[in-house]
Formats: structure tokens, C-alpha cells, sequence
């Protein structure tokens, strides 16, 4: 069964598409089957996964194949059922749902369908609408593992998809607004659990039901620093470990009463890392090179030597290509062994 992990900070500017892309990248590699599902307005992650060139074309040769058109049927009360569409493969193991700039349209109506006073028909199904078309496309594909980018913000549909998600995880920065967002994730996401909690039974009897989901936090993930000599700087530092600080003191104790964490061995696991799966530093000067071919980005742990230089600076390059690689394999990792 499909393993889906929702990225999600309502605060934006934490890069949460470009680590999302780089996970689903590297667990194909690792010979998982990934599905992207792109369900942020901004369509940054389609514009990863297509290309800046090939991206506006691709919706004029293509206007069915994204996540509204999808949704629609039951969204737009249309006498068919959800179908799985053709999306995108992105490379072998690796394929996208892309999204659309008209997502947000579903928001009002999923949140008249979320407050369950509603006696309209239509209205009942939307709830598992969106759960129901990514089963249909780990059925189409054989999916091992679902990865949502979400929109920053706390919308109904952010609601949706976070309940309907078996594990989620929290990009964040060194900042002081990373710290505010993670107290307001700590009052919301409890809010929200405990509310699907009465969705599971309230549609029950729709025509796309309700899953019966109970999604775990896997960690925070701390990026968009400098490092200097492999650590990070020292003005860094002392704002990682105050963010690192609020999900010990805040984010946990405010998850457990809802069962949103892991017990046992897993748990263990987290605490010696203190709940942070990884310390991603700034791209920097391989960021650029990650689309040279005016295609597909592909990820700096993956850039091609050839668009890397010669000599010295192939040398530098490669260093720094290989930090990222493990960097991210050694996250893939530990994602894959929490979730199993």
C-alpha cells in the first residue's frame, strides 16, 4: 500500500517544492515508484518536474491532464466518476501529478463540506474526492510512495490533504518566523486531526468516503543556510538550534494528546536526531546549473559534470554535488526506515 507524505509549512519562502523534488528524485533512485502530486496554485514543483520552456505549453497541449481537471467531476457535481489521468513521467520510477493556478477554487466548497451541516449530495463527496484520484493513480502506476506538496497556507484544502496523508514533514528555516509558524502548526494540525476524526464517520456513506488515516509527524527538515568548513556559520547556528528548540518543547507536546507522532523504536529514532531529518545548506552556485538544458530541473545531487567546468572548479562542484547526495540519501533513508 502506497506510503503518502505530505510537505507542508503555511510559511512560504522554506523550500519546501525544491526538498520535496530532490526526495521523490532520490527515492526513485533508490527503486521506489514516486508519485508527485502538485497541489499548490503556484505549480512551482509541475515548473520543476516540465521545465520553464516546455510549461505553459504543456497546459495548452495538454488542458485535462492536471489536478483540477481531475477533480472536477466531483467538484463540479459531473455525472462520471473520479479516473486516474495520464500525468507526467518524469523519469524511470518517478511521475507527477501536475497542478493548476485554479486549484484554490476548490477551497470554498471543500470548507462548506467540512463543517458537516450540509445536506447537499454533492457536497458529501468532496471530502474524499482528492484521496479518492490518488488512489486511482498508485493503481495506475503500482505507487510505493505519494509526496504532496502543499500550498503555504491553513486552508480547508490544506486540511483535506494533511488528514488524509499517513506522514508528514516540515520544511523549515533559521528564523524567527519559522519558529512563529511552528507554534501555530502545533495549535492547527491537532485541530484539524481531531475534525477528520468525524469525517471518517460523517462520510462514511459517500460516494468517495472519507480515509481513515492517521497521519504522523517524520520531522522537520532546516535549510537555507551558509556553511563555513562544513558546519554552519555561526550566526546560523544559534537560530537553528532555537527552531530545533520549539519542535522539542512546543510541536511535540502539542502532537502527542492527538496521536500525531511515532512510539516505540521510531520514536527513539527521532529524539537522538532531535526531530530534524536533515540540514540542507544553501544551493548556492550549483542552483543555477540544476536547468541548463532549459528542461527538467534536475537536482544538484544529480547535475551532469559536463555543465560543472573543468579543473578547480570541477573539483569544487563535484565536492559540493557529493555533500548533497548524501545529504539527501542519508534523509531518503531514514524517511523510508520510519515508514516501514
Amino acid at each position: 500500500m502506497a506510503k503518502i507524505i505530505s510537505f507542508f509549512n503555511h510559511k512560504g519562502g522554506v523550500s519546501k517544492t525544491t526538498t520535496a523534488y530532490h526526495v521523490a528524485w532520490m527515492l526513485s533512485d533508490k527503486g521506489y515508484k514516486v508519485l508527485m502530486v502538485d497541489t499548490d496554485s503556484q505549480c512551482n514543483l509541475t515548473g520543476l518536474a516540465i521545465g520553464e520552456d516546455s510549461f505553459e505549453r504543456f497546459y495548452e497541449e495538454n488542458p485535462n491532464n492536471n489536478i483540477k481537471s481531475a477533480l472536477d467531476p466531483a467538484f463540479l457535481g459531473q455525472p462520471i466518476p473520479i479516473q486516474a489521468i495520464e500525468g507526467v513521467q518524469v523519469k524511470e520510477n518517478l511521475w507527477l501529478v501536475p497542478g493548476h493556478i485554479d486549484i484554490t477554487e476548490f477551497d470554498i466548497s471543500l470548507g462548506m463540506a467540512h463543517n458537516f451541516s450540509t445536506s447537499m449530495a454533492i457536497l458529501m463527496n468532496l471530502p474524499g474526492a482528492i484521496y479518492a484520484f490518488i488512489q486511482k493513480m498508485v493503481e495506475k502506476h503500482q505507487i510505493d510512495y505519494v509526496l504532496i506538496d502543499m500550498n503555504p497556507s491553513l486552508s480547508e484544502t490544506n486540511k483535506n490533504l494533511l488528514t488524509i496523508s499517513d506522514y508528514f514533514i516540515v520544511p523549515t528555516a533559521p528564523d524567527f518566523f519559522s519558529q512563529m509558524a511552528l507554534s501555530t502548526l502545533a495549535s492547527t494540525v491537532p485541530k484539524w486531526k481531531k475534525w477528520s476524526l468525524t469525517a471518517r464517520a460523517f462520510f462514511r456513506d459517500s460516494i468517495y468516503p472519507f480515509p481513515e488515516k492517521d497521519p504522523k509527524f517524520l520531522g522537520i527538515v532546516m535549510q537555507n543556510f551558509t556553511i563555513r568548513k562544513g558546519s554552519p556559520t555561526q550566526a546560523f547556528q544559534g537560530k537553528i538550534d532555537s527552531v530545533v528548540e520549539k519542535v522539542q518543547n512546543t510541536v511535540i507536546p502539542a502532537f502527542e494528546p492527538q496521536d500525531l507522532v511515532l512510539d516505540g523504536e521510531k520514536r527513539a529514532i527521532q529524539e537522538r536526531v532531535k526531530y530534524c531529518l536533515a540540514y540542507i545548506s544553501n544551493f548556492q552556485s550549483l542552483a543555477p546549473k540544476m536547468q541548463e538544458d532549459n528542461g527538467p530541473s534536475i537536482p544538484v545531487f544529480a547535475i551532469d559534470e559536463r555543465y560543472l567546468g573543468t579543473g578547480q572548479v570541477l573539483e569544487n562542484y563535484l565536492e559540493k554535488r557529493q555533500m548533497f547526495y548524501k545529504v539527501f540519501s542519508d534523509m531518503v533513508d531514514e524517511i523510508v526506515n520510519l515508514t516501514n
